[in-house]
């Protein structure tokens, strides 16, 4: 009798035993299965987040494109254009006259600074830098400041002319150049293969 009660006891605890080892490692292996799960889910989670995000974008300028005005022949205002592209900041250039070109930049430097001092005098706002010898960059802020500055720069002594988006102005209803552009980017290059070191026969 107390072998068999010795057998129960042994039994039951080895039951007991064996039905707390298994789910533990199956707990763990069902943890690690909802471990690889979760990150599966949150892979899911990260691709549909990107999937929303790019829908959204879309969606979003598709709106946009929505709201903008659509193109209507009948009620097209070339001056609209014209007077927005005037309200833009403007960029302008003086080429002086050859003989400031064959100088140092530092002389072209020296009328910038004059020019900007004389049209501030005139309440007009510029930025004035000497690019090349011979050629001076004028900044303005819009278009009518730009008008201003040209009718100012083709008064002036040292101008050979002037030019506003890629278009060219003369003084004195010349229709051309002083010096012909060739003859300007032949001594330009001269004078820049003589500063390299290098001579042209």
């Amino acid at each position: 009798m107390a072998s068999v009660s010795l057998y129960v006891r042994c039994s039951l605890l080895l039951a007991l035993v064996l039905l707390l080892v298994f789910p533990i490692r199956e707990s763990a292996a069902a943890r690690e299965d909802d471990d690889d799960e979760d990150i599966d889910e949150e892979e899911d989670d990260d691709d549909v987040r990107a999937a929303r995000r790019r829908r959204e974008a879309a969606k979003a300028r598709m709106e946009q494109m929505q709201q903008m005005p659509k193109f209507d022949p009948k009620n097209f205002n070339p001056q609209a254009i014209f007077d927005a592209q005037r309200n833009k900041p403007q960029m302008t250039f003086a080429t002086l006259k050859f003989e400031y070109e064959e100088k140092e930049k530092q002389e072209t430097e020296k009328i910038a600074v004059r020019w900007r001092s004389m049209l501030e005098m005139g309440h007009i706002q510029v930025q004035a830098y000497a690019v090349d010898p011979g050629k001076i960059l004028l900044m303005t802020q819009n278009a009518d400041q730009a008008d201003k500055v040209r009718e100012f720069a083709l008064a002036q002594r040292e101008t050979d002319w002037f030019e506003i988006n890629r278009k060219r102005f003369f003084p004195d209803d010349r229709d051309g150049p002083l010096v012909d552009y060739d003859v300007r980017r032949k001594a330009r290059d001269a004078r820049k293969a003589k500063k390299e070191g290098k001579t042209e026969l």
